[in-house]
């Protein structure tokens, strides 16, 4: 997958995102480091109905599923095909 301009980590940041924001309906997520996180376009069927896609942090794969992305308080979130919350660590989800 080739990423799109949106997708990638600007080179200046200038804000981040609001406190609580959920993707979707927002695009893109800015998190305090400034990176950027999206959906990718991988649909397959998710929870209660949901489709998910593949997890894109600065416009690359990290090995993740979901259905949302949230930013609340701060912290990186993700909703799974699985049907439960996952938080970014820094590192990875958990």
């Amino acid at each position: 997958m080739i990423p799109l301009p949106y997708m990638l980590k600007p080179k200046e940041q200038f804000h981040q995102t609001e406190a609580y924001v959920s993707s979707p309906p927002a695009l893109i997520i800015f998190d305090e480091q400034g990176d950027v996180w999206t959906l990718g376009f991988d649909m397959r069927a998710g929870p209660r109905g949901e489709y998910s896609f593949d997890i894109l942090r600065n416009g690359v794969k990290i090995g993740e599923r979901g259905s949302r992305i949230e930013r609340r308080g701060g912290a990186i979130r993700i909703f799974t095909p699985e049907g439960v919350w996952k938080r970014w660590t820094g590192k990875s989800f958990f």
